[in-house]
């Protein structure tokens, strides 16, 4: 009896048997599957992957390729395919160690049509349900992976984190985010997952002769073979050998940022929609946190450039020291290096020694201009100045390093400094590092009561402190740095 049901699912018989080929397409149309014929078990891959195979059924002894190898093969291609081994009693071990291997289950020749269809429904709703799991699975991943992206506003991170979780969830072996330099509108590679050599890379193409003018027009991912070498010339990565590439707009209704870029070695399975949807959905929210964190690095740009400006009025105002705080941003700058400061920290060191002093803003001039001693009231008040400008750049959550070394540059190595009389390594190493540049460059410029000294003599002064105010490493870096290539003036 024909049933009225039509199933979505395909599925692929395998079989070198004609008459067991014919029995089995014919029995399962019968039952409203959509069923393929394969005789030749070489070609099983490519036709899943052509026709979206749900279930493969296989016979365990063919030519050319067995059903354990073809198994393997397919697991694969398709890691999710359901697979059912048809097998005669004399190896039904072997059959046995194919479900071990990833078979849903094997079907004992002879075997009656019924328990053929019976075998190929309870895969099939196993199969479901697995993609059901999976699913579900998914979107919690990408609920979180969307929740951590829309709270990041530092880009490097927010990118590793997009390349890390797209790269789990379509299962691509190399993942890069390919940026646009807006002035030359050349494209580099800004951030790269399980391929480091292309970070920093650049390729240079007219926008025009580029898929990226045709990602953004249509604003939806495209999937290309980087084997085609004619191709070569019309994709915004460095060739590779990658065998598909998926390639997804990173960009809102106002601007686009770049390319992000999914490679997969393997020449048959390629990406599946799914793996286009996953794509988008975190290149979109991706997008939209980009441009938050550029707006907002735009702020703390022009924030700092206007507390530059106030530091700058501030050294101006006393002619003894004037340039004095870009001298301590340099000078620090020359100690982290020396004590081996990652690079790309420097700039912010630097804006830390720059911005040292920025709390003295709020000071009287009739207290930080006295000519004379300060009464210990006046003292007093001018030790307020760390915390003050620690209030004045901790609103700037990228700054927070910043803003805790202005916040503890005049703590002592001993404890007895201020505000907070920290001591010893509780002292940011940043706060130890600007406390000596600070020193050393009030001892080598001129002041009113005193000349300025020599680069020897000041480290004299500053070793006679060392386990008292100063961090011991930090002064001896200071000591090996060559002081006259800096530029100070």
């Amino acid at each position: 009896m024909i049933k009225d049901v039509i199933h979505d699912e395909h599925i692929l018989v395998v079989d070198d048997d004609e008459s067991v080929l014919k029995l089995c397409t014919n029995s399962l149309r019968v039952h409203g599957f959509h069923v393929i014929a394969c005789d030749d078990p070489t070609r099983v891959a490519e036709l899943v992957i052509k026709h979206n195979t749900d279930l493969v059924i296989s016979d365990i002894r063919m030519p050319g390729m067995n059903g354990l190898e073809l198994l393997k093969k397919l697991k694969e291609v398709s890691p999710d395919i359901a697979v059912i081994i048809m097998t005669a009693f004399a190896s039904m071990e072997v059959a046995i160690n194919a479900v071990n291997d990833g078979a849903f289950s094997f079907i004992p020749k002879p075997f009656h049509l019924n328990e053929l269809v019976v075998a190929v429904n309870n895969a099939l709703e196993r199969k479901q349900m697995t993609r059901e799991i999976i699913r579900l699975k998914t979107l919690v991943n990408l609920f979180s992976v969307s929740e951590e992206i829309g709270n990041t506003l530092e880009i490097s991170h927010l990118l590793k984190v997009l390349l890390k979780a797209v790269a789990r969830e379509t299962r691509s072996e190399r993942a890069v985010v390919f940026y646009r330099d807006e002035e030359t509108e050349e494209y580099y590679a800004r951030c790269a997952v399980g391929d480091n050599e292309l970070t920093n890379q650049r390729v240079r193409l007219p926008l025009e002769k580029t898929i990226v003018q045709q990602l953004f027009d249509e604003r939806k991912p495209l999937v290309v073979d980087s084997r085609n070498e004619s191709m070569n010339d019309s994709i915004p990565i460095v060739p590779c050998d990658a065998g598909a590439m998926l390639a997804v707009p990173l960009q809102t209704k106002q601007k686009h940022f770049g390319v992000l870029s999914l490679f997969k070695q393997n020449e048959v399975a390629g990406f599946s929609e799914a793996d286009r949807d996953i794509a988008a959905i975190l290149a979109a929210q991706a997008s939209i946190a980009l441009d938050n964190a550029e707006l907002l690095l735009d702020y703390e740009i022009l924030f700092l450039e206007s507390m530059s400006s106030l530091v700058k009025a501030l050294d101006e105002r006393d002619p003894y020291t004037h340039g004095h705080s870009i001298r301590v941003g340099k000078i620090s700058v020359a100690i982290g290096r020396q004590m081996g400061i990652p690079e790309n920290e420097l700039d912010d060191l630097q804006y830390a020694g720059l911005m040292h002093d920025i709390g003295k803003i709020g000071i009287r001039d009739e207290i930080l201009l006295k000519p004379g001693p300060l009464s210990q009231e006046e003292y007093e008040i001018i030790k307020t100045h760390p915390e003050r400008g620690y209030n004045i750049l901790r609103p700037i959550q990228r700054l927070s390093n910043v803003a805790e070394a202005v916040h503890t540059h005049h703590e002592w190595y001993d404890g007895s400094g201020y505000p907070r009389g920290l001591q010893g390594n509780e002292i940011p190493m940043w706060g130890s590092i600007i406390a000596v540049a600070d020193a050393y460059d009030t001892i080598t410029t001129d002041r009113i009561y005193r000349g300025r000294k020599r680069h020897s003599d000041a480290t004299a002064i500053l070793r006679r402190y060392i386990g008292t105010q100063f961090h011991p490493d930090v002064v001896t870096a200071l000591e090996n740095i060559e002081i006259e290539t800096l530029p100070l003036d």
